[in-house]
């Protein structure tokens, strides 16, 4: 929603602005944080938390790989909400008893009712977008967000 809200005027939706070679030049995580935080408090002439610095790295690692992002953004005890890219198919499993659980999607957001005795712990999501092969999943027993950086 940030880079939406923020970046796609110029890059456009998605960053559809960007070309097919957009991050080959970038190859870590490091080089690709640096250009996100540049292009932060340059042209968006904003200022975002080291997290939210991260969770932006890792959407452009996602929209460089042509795969679906998903994030994980809060949670109460009946309900977790999050983003992920609005084309692409969001599936929930339970991942201690599997079985596909009910996701609501609206745009980029999406809202998951919790079934009695799920934590977010028991959740896997997976995404897929119709043009490309490989899906993203994320067990949120690990993280918040999808692309996360493994170095800085």
């Amino acid at each position: 929603a940030y880079f939406e809200k923020n970046c796609a005027r110029c890059h456009g939706p998605l960053g559809s602005f960007y070309g097919d070679d957009f991050g080959r030049h970038l190859a870590t995580p490091t080089a690709m944080r640096a250009v996100v935080k540049e292009m932060v408090e340059g042209p968006a002439r904003s200022t975002l938390p080291a997290a939210a610095l991260d969770v932006q790295t890792a959407f452009h690692i996602a929209l460089a790989r042509h795969q679906p992002f998903v994030a994980w953004t809060s949670a109460t005890s009946t309900t977790l909400q999050g983003e992920a890219t609005p084309e692409a198919t969001l599936t929930a499993t339970n991942t201690s008893t599997p079985a596909p659980l009910t996701l609501q999607r609206d745009q980029w957001r999406w809202t998951l009712p919790l079934p009695d005795g799920l934590t977010p712990a028991d959740i896997e999501l997976r995404a897929t977008l119709p043009q490309t092969t490989a899906p993203t999943t994320l067990r949120l027993r690990d993280q918040s967000y999808s692309h996360a950086p493994t170095e800085r």
